[in-house]
């Protein structure tokens, strides 16, 4: 699974913490996030030569769904932790709605989705949709050509 992160200048105009997670790609679909899940795990290191040693490291988990989320707590309370916060995304996902489920080729083209907004994102593709059929056509004027020029009939 892809997980992606927005450019610093999208992030900026839309007003978003720069380490934030609006979306992940599984395969080639985009999920946005619905929230954000903060919680602390205590990890052991070993440093060469020296004691084992405990420290708390803060670890966060961006979330699709009610579900997920829930699923997610469950995970976490089995393995004894009981203290998180839960922060709902909602807020900078109204703008993209839009993009949830949506099939995308690459993460450029994701990228280059947010940063158009719909309307354009769509036009965008109209235009390039365009493009391919003008061009399909033109191929396919040439095989006519072609054929003719054989002596067969079209």
């Amino acid at each position: 699974m892809r997980v992606a992160k927005l450019e610093k200048s999208t992030l900026v105009q839309k007003g978003i913490r720069e380490n934030m997670q609006l979306y992940r790609m599984q395969g080639d679909v985009l999920q946005l996030h619905r929230y954000k899940l903060t919680y602390t795990e205590n990890e052991i290191s070993f440093a060469s030569g020296k004691k084992p040693v405990e420290k708390a490291v803060q670890k966060h988990e961006y979330l699709i769904s009610d579900e997920h989320r829930d699923e997610f707590i469950q995970l976490l309370e089995n393995r004894g932790i009981s203290e998180y916060e839960i922060e709902s995304l909602e807020q900078y996902q109204l703008d993209n709605e839009w993009l949830n489920g949506k099939t995308f080729e690459d993460i450029t083209q994701v990228a280059v989705a947010f940063e158009m907004g719909e309307a354009a994102f769509l036009l965008h593709l109209q235009e390039n949709d365009t493009e391919l059929q003008t061009a399909l056509y033109l191929t396919e004027l040439d095989f006519r050509l072609i054929l003719l020029e054989w002596g067969f009939a079209v």
